[in-house]
């Protein structure tokens, strides 16, 4: 028998912003094996941290993470805008 894994998701805060740039890193480095067209190496772990400070200030951005067994597994990123026609 199988069991669930279980994790608690939550609005990321700024004690995140370490594991969630090692993680945006790692992302970065996974699309460059699949296909380095677009860029040979990620950028610094420094710009991820500074992208996601500033987005969890921004009330456009909203960033979930969850975590199993206390330990950062996963994140996501969401962007919102006004309509686009309507602004």
């Amino acid at each position: 028998m199988m069991r669930g894994i279980e994790m608690k998701i939550r609005r990321a805060t700024a004690k995140d912003v370490d594991g969630m740039a090692e993680m945006a890193h790692e992302f970065e480095l996974f699309l460059i094996k699949l296909d380095d067209t677009l860029m040979e190496t990620p950028p610094p772990k420094a710009v991820f941290k500074k992208v996601l400070r500033q987005g969890l200030g921004d009330e456009k951005h909203y960033i979930v993470v969850a975590e199993e067994n206390g330990k950062l597994a996963v994140m996501a990123d969401f962007w919102a805008y006004p309509e686009f026609l309507h602004g």
